[in-house]
């Protein structure tokens, strides 16, 4: 009896082992096929084109003096967090922080999104508090988490009042009506 029960135990473990061992062959080729895809599809993002987006010119119509500095202040985090980096691609006439760069992972392919203040396509629909829990957060208006290229985990350590400003500069450069290519990310992250 003790036999027969060592020699199914050890059938057991043996058929287990080669469970797993067929599926991590077929999550690492999944893997290396996801990986090899999405890096076709991002080459262009990588590839140095020569243009570098110009920061556009504000609408300060009909606004304060007290408005105008709060948007200068939002400029000046705007250029020292780099923001135009991110969210413009370097295709030659892509407009200044209309997103849709390419981030290669080892998880797919992440594009950044629109940021100016189209109400389609960039931010133009979003309230402060919107725009508050998207920086600080990483949490859409729709209330879905953001992937973590978004450095919000960096993010949250600005001041609500320079968050506020970042998005009145924002809401003061033209809007673009620019759609993002949806994100391209392997099983379990596309879910």
């Amino acid at each position: 009896m003790g036999f027969q029960y060592k020699n199914l135990f050890t059938r057991r473990v043996l058929a287990m082992l080669a469970v797993v061992v067929v599926g991590g062959l077929i999550f690492s080729s999944y893997t290396i096929y996801n990986l090899v895809i999405n890096t076709e599809k991002t080459m262009s993002s990588y590839i140095p084109q020569g243009h570098y987006p110009k920061y556009p010119k504000l609408n300060l119509k009909n606004k304060t003096r007290q408005q105008i500095a709060e948007i200068m202040r939002g400029e000046y985090l705007v250029k020292v967090g780099d923001c135009i980096a991110c969210h413009t691609t370097p295709a030659k006439g892509s407009k200044a922080f209309s997103g849709g760069l390419a981030f290669q992972t080892p998880f797919g392919v992440l594009y950044s999104p629109n940021i100016t203040p189209d109400k389609e396509t960039g931010i133009g629909k979003w309230n402060d508090a919107d725009f508050i829990r998207a920086v600080h957060d990483g949490i859409s208006p729709e209330s879905y988490y953001y992937y973590p290229a978004f450095p919000y985990l960096y993010f949250n350590q600005i001041t609500t009042p320079d968050v506020m400003a970042i998005k009145a500069y924002l809401d003061s450069v033209p809007a673009v009506n620019k759609k993002k290519p949806e994100n391209n990310m392997m099983f379990p992250f596309n879910w």
